[in-house]
């Protein structure tokens, strides 16, 4: 006999989305059963129109697809900052379950109370018109929206109105056994505690560990092919000093794809200083675009902030005549043959120390370059890469890219053929469908002969009269009879013949394999009493090809 497995490994099917796992632990194995396939299905928040969160009120938040209760509305499908004068719905967005036609009776052509009262047919009734949508009690497509009991794009707590809803998380899971798929047995409803007891379903719980913290995760991330000597960066939720927008960690894997020059065109964003007003960051052409990886057609907006970073270096042919031999193994001297771009941009007076060049034309006496190591709209120090989620008709800043120094002598700079790619954690979606196949008891087929030799009857012999046998509790008299054919294994067929070779009865045992008994009530095939005397019994195989075991002969008595 061969236990389950305590635990048991799930596989997806699609391709992953969520970055979490999950495993199956079989809590009680002799319920588990053998060879069964499952599927795991999750629900997620999406711009969707629907209260995935289950964040929106009936009572408070349904309002209608203007947004605003009748008290703000101001007439034109639109809402006044402030309360109105209190006219009695001035957008005509009150729910009146008219029908999907949005016309009540009143309203709809041709109407008269007596001739003809309902014009398009639409007013239900149970036995005459069942589908009819006009007074059926419920919200059907097309009636107005405010106070119909359901949710609806436009109102608080939904869609580009509920951040919470705009970051993708898992809001619920289910388990479904496919193995007969003309007859699917969900065996886990639709529930959304993820976190805490999953739900037992056929001696197996669920184990989820799902990543809802979005974080950068960075084996897989950095620059696509990669080389010793690639730019250094720093990825982070976008963060500036004096700006008081902030960026949400959104769970998406990026591709920064770059070009030879600046042909792609970044977007506008408008960011809230701390001060209270607004910074608009303008496009311009930089050589990159973000796309999503999982998703290569889609690209992803971004906005750029592009700064040329001035260097300064040591230089032969300044008015201070210093000889290259002299500065050429200075860490502050730019090779301009270890940079793919090198820009003079003008001769300047400081003072060089260990740390590097102080600007001071007024009172210095030493001499540097001043250089640009990157071309306008390119990858470079100083620059703010902000990315951008669309969420309905709005954007939200996520993550900031920041490139690290150009100042690194032979530094591959990116160009067409390179990606920068950026690979977060993300929570289970409804993209996400995972799939395990149950093991639970067997039997090792090679031990299978040696077990059955075990095999035995009990009580033997059956004494009729023993204190065992049942009492009628109805009438006097013998009761109910029955012997017990134990360890048996499973899948097998017991044939009980008399001495003289006549077959009495048939039994068949193919319960589960952990159950090795089999309860006999001693009646014949015939449904008769069973005489006193000697009986053989034979247990062999029904399917040699699951259990094939050496036959077993055994007897027993039924005396007085």
């Amino acid at each position: 006999h061969v236990l389950a497995p305590h635990e048991k490994n799930v596989y997806p099917i699609t391709t992953p989305v969520g970055t979490g796992t999950m495993h199956i632990r079989n809590i009680d194995p002799s319920k588990v059963p053998n060879e069964n396939t499952y599927r795991i299905f999750f629900k997620d928040t999406r711009m969707n129109g629907l209260d995935d969160d289950g964040d929106w009120s009936a009572d408070s938040h349904d309002v209608g697809i203007d947004g605003c209760s009748d008290l703000f509305e101001d007439g034109y499908g639109g809402c006044n900052p402030s309360p109105g004068e209190g006219i009695d719905d001035p957008n005509d967005d009150n729910w009146q379950d008219c029908g999907s036609d949005g016309l009540c009776d009143e309203e709809e052509q041709g109407y008269d109370v007596v001739s003809n009262p309902d014009p398009n047919d639409d007013n239900y009734d149970y036995n005459t018109n069942p589908f009819g949508t006009e007074q059926n009690n419920r919200y059907d497509k097309g009636e107005k929206t405010e106070q119909n009991g359901t949710a609806d794009i436009g109102e608080p707590n939904i869609d580009i109105l509920d951040l919470e809803e705009a970051i993708p998380t898992t809001t619920h899971f289910m388990v479904v056994n496919i193995t007969n798929s003309s007859d699917l047995d969900t065996v886990v409803e639709w529930r959304t505690d993820l976190d805490g007891d999953l739900g037992q379903f056929s001696g197996m719980v669920l184990d989820i560990n799902n990543q809802t913290n979005v974080n950068v995760l960075p084996d897989p991330s950095g620059f696509h092919p990669s080389s010793e000597n690639d730019y250094s960066y720093i990825f982070s939720p976008f963060n500036f000093g004096g700006i008081a927008t902030t960026g949400v960690k959104y769970p998406r894997n990026y591709g920064l794809v770059f070009a030879d020059s600046a042909i792609y065109e970044t977007r506008s964003v408008d960011l809230l200083r701390t001060n209270g007003q607004t910074l608009t960051i303008d496009p311009l052409m930089v050589n990159y675009r973000l796309i999503d990886l999982d998703d290569p057609n889609r690209e992803i907006g971004v906005a750029v902030i592009d700064q040329q970073w001035s260097y300064y270096s040591l230089a032969p042919g300044l008015p201070d005549s210093i000889p290259l031999d002299s500065i050429k193994d200075n860490e502050h001297y730019l090779n301009p043959d270890q940079f793919e771009y090198f820009h003079v941009t003008d001769t300047v007076l400081g003072t060089w120390s260990d740390l590097g060049f102080s600007y001071s034309p007024l009172w210095g006496t030493d001499y540097a370059i001043k250089v640009q190591l990157s071309r306008p709209g390119h990858f470079s120090y100083a620059d703010r890469v902000m990315f951008l989620e669309d969420i309905g008709d709005t954007s939200i800043v996520t993550w900031n890219l920041t490139p690290g120094y150009d100042d690194i002598p032979n530094q591959n700079s990116p160009m067409t053929g390179d990606t920068l790619s950026f690979y977060t954690s993300k929570a289970f979606s409804s993209a996400d469908i995972y799939e395990f196949v149950s093991e639970g008891d067997s039997y090792d087929p090679n031990l299978l002969s040696n077990y059955n030799r075990k095999i035995k009857v009990v009580p033997n012999p059956y004494i009729v009269a023993a204190s065992w046998e049942g009492q009628n509790p109805y009438a006097d008299g013998r009761g109910p009879r029955s012997i017990h054919f134990t360890h048996l294994p499973p899948d097998c067929k017991i044939q009980i013949f008399t001495l003289s070779g006549e077959l009495v009865n048939t039994l068949y045992h193919n319960t589960r394999v952990d159950d090795g008994s089999y309860e006999w009530d001693m009646l014949t095939k015939d449904n008769l009493d069973i005489a006193y005397g000697v009986y053989f019994y034979h247990v062999e195989p029904m399917n040699k090809d699951s259990y094939d075991f050496q036959p077993h002969l055994g007897k027993f008595a039924v005396i007085k």
